[in-house]
């Protein structure tokens, strides 16, 4: 690669349902996503080793040693490259925890809140400043990734439950309690964002991404496996037609199992109606979320099938300006697209999995109210107790939840430029 050419980090992450699997990572040649962002374009993958990606020849699994990667000329890495955090859905997914419902509505106009003593008030504001949407249901937030949305949910549920909520994911070790870090003021890198999705694709169960899922021996005897649940007869066993051994789900439970569904049920909106329908054109079930930085230096997309997580970061290695208006809907959404219209050629369309304790009520999309006869319609999970149109007219519950956290979270400082907000 000559050196007047400046790197775009594209990282396709993938991981199988159980989060140690990679596939595929991208196929796909360097001049089309040059052209799809309009700048000189290297690959670059995680863990991976670049096989003529000018000739459009997909890039291969190659290690996990990163020490090694890092050694050879023709290997470019991305696992360590930071990006911002995509905080929405973890504010959103904290408050589904604390007792909102996707029907809960939260104003969406001019905010201002207090940082403490001696600081200015925190304003963010929308992609489109200068229009809101009074009163909004959180599942059309989300689709439209409303920054003064998730501004109040943070003020509304305190940044220590969305800090927790943040760490137990995995997305980051330790997360500053400040205001800004609800809108995208974090750094994290693409397996760890890519990984938190799984995660909620999981049902809120902890999963570890793995490089290597296995190394056998010559004899064929497996000396290495990343999957350590116990299964005692998997080793070692003569087949005489028995039944196949049940290894048991050992995974820690990180995220109410109803809540996350809910999330992803939010999150299929993301694709159907909000601001990743370029999506849409993979004709199967698919969840995920767009990021964008203020600045329009990062763009990302992380969304996930039933089976499969994959995300997409775009971005230089060192942050510069991608162009006016080239968000996370049209940049890394079109990419993660097309990935996935190859990995999920031959594979049947599947719905997501309903846990128990979960009503389906029919509402519609634009209000979260119970649909009217012959109105537009969706099907929405709900908690027993509080179906749609229960709380119409009642606040949005933080009060009675946070107790008095609200304004009194310690905020020290908040960015004036760079990973402000995404969009």
């Amino acid at each position: 690669m000559s050196d007047d050419v400046k790197p775009v980090g594209v990282a396709v992450l993938g991981l199988g349902n159980v989060g140690s699997e990679v596939v595929r990572i991208i196929e796909g040649s360097a001049d089309d996503l040059a052209a799809r962002i309009g700048a000189p374009l290297a690959l670059r993958g995680i863990g991976v080793r670049r096989v003529a990606p000018d000739r459009g020849v997909p890039v291969e699994l190659l290690t996990d040693n990163v020490e090694e990667l890092v050694s050879r000329e023709d290997v470019d890495i991305v696992v360590e490259l930071m990006g911002p955090v995509e905080p929405s859905r973890k504010a959103i997914l904290t408050a589904l925890e604390h007792g909102f419902t996707p029907s809960t509505q939260v104003d969406d106009g001019p905010v201002a809140i207090s940082q403490g003593e001696g600081m200015p008030l925190w304003t963010p504001g929308n992609y489109n400043s200068n229009k809101f949407r009074g009163p909004t249901p959180l599942r059309v937030a989300i689709e439209l990734s409303l920054n003064t949305v998730t501004a109040r949910l943070a003020e509304m549920v305190g940044m220590e439950a969305i800090g927790e909520t943040i760490e137990k994911f995995g997305i980051m070790d330790h997360m500053p309690r400040l205001y800004a870090m609800s809108l995208g003021a974090g750094e994290t890198t693409p397996l760890r964002h890519t990984a938190a999705y799984a995660m909620l694709d999981n049902g809120g169960k902890r999963i570890t991404p793995t490089l290597i899922d296995r190394v056998q021996g010559r004899d064929g005897k497996t000396i290495f496996s990343a999957d350590q649940r116990p299964c005692e007869g998997c080793a070692n066993v003569e087949w005489n037609r028995q039944d196949v051994p049940v290894i048991p789900d050992t995974r820690e439970q990180i995220a109410d199992p109803v809540s996350t569904f809910q999330i992803v049920e939010m999150l299929e909106g993301v694709v159907q109606r909000g601001t990743a329908t370029v999506v849409k054109a993979v004709g199967k079930p698919i969840a995920g979320k767009t990021g964008t930085t203020n600045d329009w230096q990062d763009a990302w997309f992380v969304g996930f099938t039933p089976d499969i997580a994959a995300g997409v970061f775009v971005g230089y290695d060192d942050p510069a300006f991608l162009g006016s208006d080239e968000t996370g809907g049209h940049l890394a959404a079109p990419i993660f697209r097309d990935f996935m219209m190859v990995a999920l050629k031959d594979a049947p369309p599947t719905e997501f999995r309903t846990p128990p304790g979960l009503r389906m009520y029919r509402v519609n999309p634009e209000t979260g109210e119970p649909a009217g006869a012959g109105g537009p319609g969706i099907w929405e999970g709900y908690k027993p107790g509080t179906e749609p149109g229960k709380d119409r007219g009642r606040p949005a519950p933080a009060d009675q939840i946070v107790q008095g956290v609200t304004a009194r979270v310690p905020v020290r400082a908040t960015p004036a430029s760079g990973t402000g907000g995404l969009y």
